[in-house]
């Protein structure tokens, strides 16, 4: 957990490129006001611009977002 954070928001994703973005703004709009928070997307391998996508939300900054990375789909557990 982020330091100062008193939620953490796990999101799994795989090929996710185009809802991300939107998913993000959307936590950050309803949890933002409530007090620290930080996401973590969890990508399963993704093959699209999934990657892209989250590094361009991190970039622009507002979402506390963490990104990990699966080189290769672990599927579902």
């Amino acid at each position: 957990m982020r330091e100062g954070a008193l939620l953490s928001v796990v999101i799994p994703a795989r090929d996710e490129a185009d809802a991300l973005p939107g998913l993000l703004d959307e936590l950050h709009a309803a949890l933002a006001p409530r007090g620290p928070y930080e996401v973590l997307v969890v990508d399963d391998g993704s093959t699209d611009a999934t990657q892209a996508r989250l590094r361009a939300v991190q970039a622009r900054g507002g979402v506390p977002l963490r990104i990990l990375r699966h080189r290769a789909p672990q599927g579902q557990s």
